[in-house]
């Protein structure tokens, strides 16, 4: 059957109805139904009773599963494959989780996290250098009025190439970083039984949840990335392992709610010990 793409006019051949890819820009295409289709073949509701789990799960029928635009970056180029598949991410996430393949490959979604990322800390970059971000140590520099000039300078200089440090090490490092994070939320989804489909689904989920990397650390914009980014996370692991909205809700959650109380423990053991320190310079 031939399909007609609404955006940019171009025809391509199709073998069934429903929500599809148009092969030459990227733009999702509901392709109406045609003779001989079954309608089991039509693209599945989001949490409908296609959806492989039955109801109540997450995830759609496997017809409406694509690549995604950035995996089809040889034919719809680079920067539109990226872009696409940014805007979906974000802006039409539960059509976006829905049309990922579980199997797919996790070198791209490692390398558009990795992509996405860099580009988040050259936006964050600026930030820092007007005292803004985490890196805005010069702030900190001008408040030592009690220095002399050329030892503000040379302290300057110095925060100045530890930020860029900083900067060029957690590029270098992110692949390791998502890679033990993807692990970590794995283990987690392996608890709670919403593993299906293995652990290199739940890093593909989390590489394009990176999306938000983009504006994460822009300071005032930094905490609602991170909370949008944990809602991006949660459904794309109903979706793409097939799951309910509670079990990958769970499975996000836990392993933050445990870092959570490592880090008042932590707290609480640090003050203990200060506490101690000072009772005992006072006597």
């Amino acid at each position: 059957m031939q399909a007609r793409c609404p955006r940019c006019a171009s025809i391509f051949s199709t073998d069934r109805s429903g929500l599809q890819f148009c092969p030459n820009c990227g733009q999702q295409v509901d392709v109406p139904p045609f003779p001989g289709s079954s309608p089991e073949g039509s693209a599945a509701g989001w949490g409908g009773p296609t959806g492989p789990g039955g109801p109540g799960s997450m995830g759609p029928g496997p017809a409406v599963r694509e690549d995604t635009p950035w995996e089809r970056r040889a034919t719809v180029g680079w920067f539109q494959g990226l872009f696409e598949t940014w805007k979906r991410t974000i802006f039409s996430p539960q059509h976006f989780w829905a049309s990922v393949k579980p199997g797919g490959s996790w070198i791209d979604a490692l390398i558009y996290a990795w992509i996405i990322f860099t580009v988040g800390v050259v936006v964050s970059a600026p930030f820092g250098s007007l005292g803004l971000g985490r890196w805005g140590s010069a702030a900190v520099l001008e408040q030592l009025q009690q220095l002399p000039p050329e030892s503000r300078e040379a302290l300057r200089q110095v925060m100045g190439n530890v930020g860029v440090g900083h900067l060029v090490a957690s590029v270098i490092l992110y692949p390791l970083w998502i890679i033990i994070v993807a692990a970590i939320l794995h283990l987690s989804c392996l608890v709670l039984g919403a593993a299906k489909n293995g652990y290199y689904a739940t890093f593909r989920v989390l590489g394009y949840a990176a999306a938000t990397n983009i504006i994460g650390m822009v300071p005032c914009l930094g905490f609602l990335a991170f909370i949008y980014g944990i809602v991006l996370t949660v459904l794309g692991i109903a979706s793409v392992q097939e799951t309910t909205l509670g079990r990958a809700t769970g499975a996000v959650l836990l392993p933050l709610a445990l870092l959570l109380c490592c880090l008042c423990a932590g707290i609480a053991f640090l003050g203990a010990g200060l506490a101690a320190m000072l009772g005992q310079l006072k006597t």
